[in-house]
């Protein structure tokens, strides 16, 4: 994409957002739903639809072309499944389903995170270790502040969550402080990791702990960000 092209697509995904924001958080009522949950996944949709198209330029028999096919596509699916969980997840009695689908979308993440071959749990260095150590701790004191409230099979599915989403922020983050291609768009991609992570730990302190003032807002405008980020810091590597 040209210069022409990311100002459309970056106007275009703004408006979305900004559409939900405005409108989609207050249709709270059964009979609208429905246009909550089409205005939710409208963003997503259209990152969808621009990393779908993304990936065939990736196709060409070029060297080093292979891996970054595989890092689009986990990107690709990573963003089906969270649009997945995005719909599930405006249903009380469908809630659970959203937490597995992003969990798998966070498994995705993982995987489109580990440019470098970094992020092995066999062969972490020290400072790795740290890392993992510090936002491990923080997320399951987290986990814990909030699971009291969360029937049996939410508190289950909502464990496995906290690790792959405690392993994506990590993966990111070492991808952009140790990882062999370092780099802005690496940056660009652990600030998306970050932002997802504090978006998904707001929603869960304010579901099953406390009401947080602007908490629909603050959790919407963090995810679609943190979206935003991650397929951007991809995109960029396919037409830097």
């Amino acid at each position: 994409m040209n210069g022409r092209d990311w100002a459309v697509f970056l106007f275009k995904y703004v408006t979305l957002c900004g559409l939900h924001l405005a409108f989609g958080l207050h249709s709270t009522l059964d009979d609208r739903l429905l246009a909550r949950v089409a205005t939710k996944c409208a963003p997503i949709c259209l990152l969808i639809a621009t990393v779908g198209g993304a990936l065939n330029t990736v196709r060409a028999p070029v060297s080093g072309s292979e891996d970054l096919s595989r890092t689009v596509s986990s990107l690709l699916f990573a963003l089906v499944f969270s649009v997945m969980g995005d719909a599930y997840l405006v249903y009380k009695r469908t809630f659970v389903y959203g937490v597995v689908a992003f969990t798998i979308a966070q498994v995705l993440y993982i995987t489109t995170f580990d440019w470098g071959g970094v992020t092995s749990l066999y062969h972490m260095t020290t400072p790795q270790a740290a890392l993992l150590t510090v936002v491990g701790l923080f997320s399951f004191t987290l986990f814990l502040v909030t699971m009291s409230k969360m029937s049996r099979l939410l508190a289950l599915s909502g464990i496995a969550y906290c690790v792959v989403i405690t392993l994506m922020l990590w993966s990111a983050c070492c991808s952009a402080l140790f990882g062999v291609q370092a780099s802005p768009l690496a940056v660009l991609g652990a600030a998306g990791a970050l932002l997802f992570y504090v978006s998904d730990y707001t929603l869960a302190v304010n579901k099953f702990c406390c009401q947080l003032p602007c908490a629909s807002h603050v959790i919407m405008a963090t995810y679609y960000t943190a979206q935003a980020c991650i397929a951007c810091s991809v995109l960029g590597r396919i037409h830097k």
